[in-house]
This record gives structure tokens, C-alpha cells and sequence, in this order.
């Protein structure tokens, strides 16, 4: 808990520094005050932001809701669940990036009227967290009987996580698609659907199936598991029908636009 307080401490003082101290900021900074409120621009972060924090919400929510159902099955689960995890927890920071990029290029796109460009980064940052993720996947399944000893030596954990770095091997190519489509839609400004969406994936698909599988069918911490990847899959499809949709919409309604 220290360790986290002050690494966060530290995060905020060097990106306060850089933002005063930048010249790429100088320009903005100038007119900034704190007690200069604009009602209608918060009111506009809030409707985007809110949504947004919803969606870490379940996602984060579902994850620890797995945890514990993995602490109800024995200790060695529940620690062979954290190993698994925490290993997956690391590639899917790239897919992070990823889909941030995608945001901002996406943003800036949406924002030109330039619905062409914006298809195109969306469709290559699917490309690339694919294929960094087969990547991955394929290490996973290579050294699936030795990653987890970076976590621990205890023989009884290290056998389960080595099964369940199969599984996260397919877990992380949906879990990386739904963070692109994610990062895509909010570039887009579409924010309220996509959260239902991750509330439908998580909390009545992939954590109640988990439940089912694990606890009520006895499948073990592997049940849990395919009741995740189960989630992430739904969650990855259903975005990006929703990006789809969403494209369709708004090139009809530039085509219109343009004609006015």
C-alpha cells in the first residue's frame, strides 16, 4: 500500500513538472486558473468521463469478483489465479497503449470530419494488438511450465498457472480487441452504449458463467477462466459491431451534411 501511494505521489509530481515546465504547454498554461469553472465544458468532461469510469468499474469489479470466487475453491487456486493473472496484467498494458493511441487518433480524425483516417487507425490498431497478442499468446503457451516461477517456487501453484496460461493465451487476444474497440468508441465520443456493453460482458455473462463453471459444474479455477475469456469474447465482438454501427451512422450523416 506504501509502495503504490508513493510510486503514484511520484507519477503526479514528474507529469506536473513537465506539463509547467514544457513548451508545448506554455501557451495553454498561460490562461489556466483554478478558480475559472466553465459549467458547460465540466458538464461535457463529466458526460464522458463518467461513462468512462463505469466501464473500469465492472471490468476491474469482474476481475476482483474472480479472485474471490477463486478464493472459495482453495488457497493454491486463488494464488495460481493471481500468478495467471499478473502475467496477462503485463501484456495487456501494451494493448493499453495501444487502444489509448488509438483514442487520440481516432479523436483528431472524428474531429477533421476525415471519416476515411479514422477508419483506417481503427482498423490497423486492431491489426496491430492482434498480432502483438498472438505473439504473446504463443510465448504463453511455449513457456507456460516455467513463467510462473517468476512469481513462485510453490510446485502446487506453478502446476495450475502453467494451465492457465493456456487459457489466457486465448483470454488476451479478446481482452486486447475490447480495450482497442474501447479506446476507438471513445475517440468517437461514444461512451454510454459501450458501457453497457461491459456491464452485459462481465457481470451477466462472463462472471455468472464463471460462477456456473467453476463453483456449480466443480470445473475448478479453469471454469473461472472460460467464464472470463467468455466475457472478454462478448465484450470484444459486441464493440466492435458497435464501431461499425457507429462508422455507418456517421458517414451517412457527413454525406448528408454535405449536401445541406
Amino acid at each position: 500500500g506504501y509502495s503504490t501511494l508513493i510510486d503514484r505521489v511520484l507519477m503526479m509530481s514528474v507529469m506536473m513538472t513537465y506539463v509547467l515546465r514544457s513548451q508545448k504547454f506554455k501557451g495553454y498554461i498561460q490562461y489556466f486558473k483554478v478558480t475559472l469553472v466553465d459549467r458547460e465544458r465540466l458538464l461535457k468532461i463529466v458526460r464522458i468521463g463518467a461513462p468512462v469510469a463505469m466501464q473500469y468499474v465492472f471490468e476491474i469489479g469482474a476481475f476482483a469478483g474472480a479472485s474471490l470466487l477463486a478464493g472459495t475453491i482453495s488457497a493454491t487456486a486463488q494464488a495460481s489465479h493471481q500468478v495467471a493473472i499478473q502475467l496477462a496484467a503485463m501484456t495487456y498494458m501494451m494493448a493499453s497503449g495501444i487502444a489509448a493511441a488509438a483514442t487520440i487518433k481516432v479523436g483528431n480524425s472524428y474531429g477533421n470530419r476525415n471519416l476515411f483516417r479514422l477508419e483506417r487507425f481503427a482498423i490497423t490498431s486492431y491489426q496491430l494488438v492482434l498480432i502483438f497478442m498472438v505473439i504473446t499468446a504463443s510465448l504463453f503457451a511455449l513457456l507456460n511450465d516455467y513463467l510462473p516461477y517468476i512469481f513462485t517456487s510453490d510446485h502446487a501453484v506453478v502446476i495450475i498457472a502453467s494451465q492457465l496460461l493456456i487459457i489466457a493465451g486465448l483470454f488476451q487476444l479478446f481482452d486486447g480487441t475490447q480495450v482497442v474497440g474501447l479506446g476507438v468508441l471513445r475517440g468517437m465520443g461514444d461512451v454510454n452504449i459501450p458501457t453497457l456493453i461491459t456491464f452485459i460482458a462481465y457481470w451477466i455473462i462472463g462472471l455468472p458463467s464463471g460462477y456456473l463453471m467453476g463453483v456449480v459444474f466443480n470445473w475448478g479455477i479453469k471454469g473461472i477462466w472460460y467464464g472470463l475469456t467468455l466475457g472478454l469474447l462478448s465484450s470484444s465482438l459486441l464493440l466492435y459491431l458497435r464501431f461499425q454501427l457507429v462508422i455507418k451512422k456517421k458517414k451517412i450523416q457527413f454525406e448528408q451534411s454535405m449536401f445541406k
